[in-house]
């Protein structure tokens, strides 16, 4: 129950099956910015036990998530408060509430779990009044804004939470919008603070949105970046631009903003209007058909006028591994081009595996080892030995070979694969790897085939944190337990450097057997197990990461990682370090002992310096490995693929058939006219049928179908037979 001296009298309280209320609150005079609510803040327990020290992320249920919504002028938004609404009660994280504030003289009623709405006679002020009131009527640690005409996917809490952890102010780096009856796909070009997620604490300390209207937003942003800041790139929530509202910020000036408010005091019908949640598209079905390259006009479905390319993977991803990891990444990337992918596993995917979603990403996961099912496909695998092993097997289902080598030396039994022709393409991401391994294949066996290909890096896991700890130098070293990753030298630079402030260094994935050859850390440096605390966490905290290796890195992840969160490298000066590094830019290259010193006390001394670098590290890790520096390199290689072993020609009418079939439809509709019942279908009609031929695999290149050989496309014309009311699809599809 709300203790508010404000709040004069509830007006109900009704239980629900999941013991949450929903409360309706009539205020008898204007609303002002409570204090004295109970903030409920984590109602999870007590912290557990990880990695030897109390963990504030963990506890026994999640924690209470407050998501506001202001709304006015109904029933004019009564469609999209509904939508938003239904966004609140879809979405996959459990424990959330959500605060609904009308102003004026209308009343809004419902019956949903989890769900408060205040009515409150008098308008507020200005927007940020109100969005105040609402923020004090919530118990949850963290608070999250659900604007009234904006869509939130199911995903967007949990997602949210999870970046959250590591920060105290979370804004989206890019979203979807709708315009002109598109969906877009949209890098965040303002600052994402009204489809973000703040802690609670913060919002008290900044003492909350000014008494601004329309600027409110952007006012407060910038004192929220005083924390703990990190910007989340997936894409959780669509921005509804083209709605037929007109937008607050779309107004003008803030004078202009602020009278536009004011006005709006007198819009909308005086009465009671019921909450009646229901989305008016599937959001999520219509988003997977989306890629950043492609419009998908609504309500059709989207998809390239091009027959997808079937891919089987031989092997499984895994959330640690280079290669593993990668082909994670890479699933990612393909689905959302629309390739059909399979996956063969070498063995049973345990848990952990199973938990990166691989089917959920629309992929097919067969039997451990049935290569039968690999018939039609083409055929990749990531530095996987059992598919070397049995690559003869392999090539009697296979239209093609591909095997991705992330080392720079050869396999045995690559070489004995290449010898007798069995891979079809070599597939490379750096060309300095390609270089050390050519003169050997191609001694081996003349007919090599190389393809470059950079890996799509999916920095959604790897948020950028602006804000860290200054009273430290912090750093951290991030690996594989491997003997021969570790120098020497590792903990004597890190003693060697001179820094104004303590130092704090983090080294996660280290092991007895490592420290024969490094000796014991200092003091100052905490040295964990592999698996010991998540890698996102050890660069949340570090400024630098500072790595050298004894062995020859080909494209190294780390730096993908740490770059993406903002942690600037420092690192060898060879291999894929100095692909991905910009010395002096995004990070130091360094050739001895020395230069890791000297470049770690300049970043020490420079605060400055390390947050630009810091930035331009995240920028450079995105223009390189991002969905759109990648997509082009991938579509290159798959058309290359399609024309090395294109597919068996499908059987098509002949022509006499399509001939008779044309006739037979066409005649139908003349008759359809003769009676009066209509002739060719609407533009409407049209298009869905053309959405699904779009789609469709027996598409051919040239836009004609591959069974009747008619022309795709949605011109309203006698000769296309998708005009036609009584035409069908010669594979039942419509």
């Amino acid at each position: 129950m709300i203790n508010c001296q404000n709040l004069l009298g509830i007006h109900g309280t009704t239980a629900h099956e999941d013991g949450r209320p929903i409360e309706i609150y009539n205020c008898a005079s204007e609303p002002k910015f409570c204090t004295d609510v109970d903030n409920g803040l984590m109602s999870g327990g007590k912290p557990i036990q990880v990695c030897g020290e109390a963990c504030p992320f963990f506890t026994k249920e999640p924690p209470l998530v407050s998501c506001i919504l202001a709304t006015y002028n109904m029933p004019a938004r009564l469609e999209v408060l509904n939508e938003a609404v239904e966004s609140f009660l879809r979405q996959d994280y459990p424990n959330k509430e959500l605060i609904v504030v009308i102003d004026g003289d209308q009343k809004l009623e419902g019956d949903y779990p989890s769900i408060r709405v205040f009515n409150c006679p008098v308008r507020f002020t200005t927007l940020g009044d109100k969005l105040n009131f609402a923020i004090a009527q919530t118990k949850g640690e963290f608070i999250a804004r659900f604007d009234d005409d904006d869509i939130s996917l199911p995903t967007r809490l949990s997602r949210q939470v999870e970046v959250i952890k590591l920060a105290d102010y979370v804004t989206t780096g890019e979203i979807w919008t709708t315009y002109g009856g598109e969906f877009l796909w949209q890098k965040q070009g303002g600052y994402g603070h009204s489809q973000g997620m703040f802690r609670r604490s913060v919002f008290d300390q900044v003492g909350g949105y000014a008494p601004l209207s329309g600027n409110e937003d952007a006012d407060i942003h910038t004192r929220l970046l005083k924390y703990r800041h990190a910007v989340d790139s997936t894409p959780t929530v669509i921005y509804r631009w083209d709605d037929g509202l007109q937008h607050l910020s779309g107004v003008g000036s803030p004078q202009a903003m602020q009278a536009f408010y004011a006005k709006a005091a007198a819009s909308g019908i005086a009465g009671t209007y019921q909450i009646c949640p229901k989305w008016l598209r599937d959001y999520p079905s219509l988003i997977r058909c989306a890629t950043p390259t492609l419009k998908v006009k609504l309500p059709k479905r989207g998809g390239s006028v091009r027959p997808p390319t079937k891919l089987c993977v031989v092997g499984f991803p895994s959330k640690y591994g280079g290669a593993d990891t990668e082909l994670d990444h890479q699933l990612t990337v393909w689905r959302a081009m629309g390739v059909e992918v399979s996956l063969i596993p070498t063995g049973t995917p345990d848990a952990a595996q199973l938990s990166l979603g691989v089917a959920e990403r629309g992929c097919t996961i067969h039997e451990p080892k049935d290569w039968s099912k690999a018939a039609g496909c083409h055929v990749i695998s990531y530095c996987n030995g059992d598919f070397l092993v049995n690559l003869e097997e392999i090539r009697k289902y296979a239209r093609s070979t591909t095997f991705v080598n992330c080392m720079t030396w050869l396999f045995d039994n690559e070489k004995a694969a290449h010898q007798r022709g069995w891979i079809d393409f070599f597939l490379y991401q750096t060309d300095h790897a390609r270089l050390k391994v050519e003169g050997m294949l191609k001694a081996i066996n003349p007919n090599f085939r190389w393809a470059k290909v950079k890996p799509y890096f999916d920095a959604t896991a790897y948020p950028f944190i602006e804000q860290r700890d200054e009273s430290v130098f912090s750093f951290c070293r991030v690996s594989r337990d491997d003997f021969y990753k570790y120098s020497s030298n590792q903990f004597l630079i890190y003693e060697a450097i001179k820094a104004p402030v303590p130092k704090k260094g983090t080294v996660l994935g280290i092991t007895d057997r490592i420290y024969t050859k490094t000796g014991q850390p200092p003091e100052f440096v905490e040295c964990l197990r592999p698996g010991g605390r998540p890698p996102q966490m050890v660069y949340a905290e570090a400024q630098c990461l500072i790595q050298n290796c004894d062995t020859y890195e080909n494209l190294p992840r780390v730096a993908m990682e740490a770059m993406s969160m903002g942690c600037v490298p420092i690192v060898d000066n060879r291999g894929g370090w100095a692909e991905i590094v910009t010395h002096g830019e995004t990070g130091f290259l360094c050739a001895n002992s020395n230069e890791f010193v000297e470049s770690a006390e300049t970043l020490a001394n420079a605060p400055e310096l390390r947050r630009a670098m810091s930035r331009a590290a995240r920028e450079r890790i995105l223009g390189l490995y991002g969905f759109d520096a990648v997509v082009s390199e991938w579509q290159a290689f798959f058309d290359r693929l399609e024309e090395f072993a294109p597919p068996a020609p499908e059987p098509m009418m002949s022509p006499v058939q399509q001939a008779k079939s044309f006739l037979a439809v066409t005649g139908q509709t003349v008759l359809n006219q003769m009676r009066g019942l209509g002739g060719l279908l609407p533009e409407s009609a049209i298009n869905d049928r053309l959405a699904i031929c779009q789609g469709c695999e027996h598409l051919g290149r040239d836009g004609k179908c591959g069974k009747c050989g008619c022309t795709c496309d949605g011109r309203r014309e006698w000769s296309k037979k998708l005009a036609h009311p009584s035409a069908k699809c010669p594979v039942n599809k419509w």
